[in-house]
C-alpha cells in the first residue's frame, strides 16, 4: 500500500514572502540579463564585505599583538616621506679625553729667558667711507623744486550737509594747499580727516587733518601735498573727512604730480 505524502500547508509568513517575490522569481527564471546583473552585484558586495573584514582583522591584530602586526606610519613633509617611528640609536661609550692642563715648569734666575721685543705696530690706513646717501622719506619731493601756485581764489565746494573744496585745484605735488570747509550745522565742531595720494605707498603718502570750525561752521586747514615720490601724473585723493559727527564731506580731490 503506497502512502501518499501530503504537502505541508504554507504558513502566513511564507505565503507573504512568496507573494512579494513572485515577480522577481519569474524574472530570474526568464531573464538572463537580470541574473547576470544580480550575480555581479552580489559578487561586488561580497568582495567589499571581505575587504572590510580583512581591514578590521588587521587593525584588531595590530591592537592585540603590535609586535607581530606592526604598521609603519609615515609623515609627508615637503614632498618627502619620513618615518613616524624614531628608533633610538644605542650610544657607544667613548674614552674620556686626555687632561690637557699645562704642567708648571720650574725656572731659575740663571735660566730665565731673554725677553724678545715686540715688533712696532705698523699703522693701517682706514678705508674711506663710502657715501650711499640718505633715503628720501615717502612724500618728499624728488628732483627740482616744483613751481607752486598762489593760494588765492575761492574753491568750488562739493559735498552734502558738509561741503568742502581745495585751493589750488588741482592740487600740486610738493606745494602748500588749503582745505576750505563750510558746515553751517556744525558750529565749533572738531575736524578730523585723512587724505591719501596715490597707491605706491598708501601708509607713507597719507596726510592727517585736524582743526575746529568757527561759530559759523567754517574752517580753513593748511597742509602740504606729498611730492612726486608718492605719485606722478594725475591722481584723485581718497580718505575720510569728519566734521563733528557728520562725514558727508567729499574727500576726493584732483592732484597733479611732476
Amino acid at each position: 500500500m503506497r502512502r501518499e505524502k501530503q504537502r505541508a500547508t504554507p504558513t502566513p509568513l511564507r505565503r507573504w514572502w512568496a507573494t512579494r517575490t513572485a515577480g522577481m522569481a519569474e524574472r530570474w527564471a526568464t531573464d538572463g540579463g537580470c541574473r547576470a546583473s544580480l550575480s555581479l552585484l552580489l559578487t561586488a558586495l561580497t568582495l567589499a564585505f571581505l575587504g572590510v573584514c580583512l581591514v578590521a582583522s588587521v587593525m584588531m591584530a595590530h591592537l592585540i599583538a603590535p609586535q607581530w602586526f606592526a604598521v609603519d606610519d609615515h609623515i609627508a613633509t615637503n614632498g618627502l616621506h619620513q618615518s613616524a617611528d624614531y628608533p633610538i640609536v644605542p650610544l657607544t661609550p667613548y674614552p674620556a679625553p686626555p687632561d690637557l692642563t699645562p704642567i708648571a715648569v720650574a725656572t731659575s734666575a740663571e735660566s730665565a729667558p731673554t725677553a724678545i721685543p715686540s715688533p712696532t705696530p705698523v699703522p693701517i690706513a682706514s678705508p674711506t667711507p663710502a657715501y650711499f646717501g640718505v633715503p628720501t622719506p615717502p612724500g618728499a619731493t624728488v628732483g627740482p623744486a616744483p613751481v607752486c601756485p598762489a593760494l588765492t581764489g575761492q574753491p568750488t565746494l562739493t559735498g552734502r550737509s558738509v561741503q568742502d573744496g581745495v585751493v589750488p585745484a588741482p592740487l600740486v605735488g610738493g606745494c602748500p594747499a588749503l582745505l576750505v570747509i563750510a558746515a553751517p550745522t556744525q558750529t565749533n565742531a572738531p575736524i578730523s580727516g585723512m587724505l591719501t595720494f596715490g597707491t605706491l605707498d598708501p601708509a607713507g603718502c597719507t596726510i592727517y587733518l585736524n582743526g575746529t570750525t568757527d561759530s559759523g561752521g567754517n574752517a580753513t586747514l593748511r597742509f602740504t601735498v606729498p611730492g612726486t615720490d608718492c605719485f606722478r601724473g594725475s591722481v584723485t585723493t581718497s580718505g575720510t573727512l569728519t566734521v563733528g559727527g557728520d562725514s558727508s564731506a567729499n574727500p576726493s580731490f584732483p592732484a597733479q604730480g611732476g
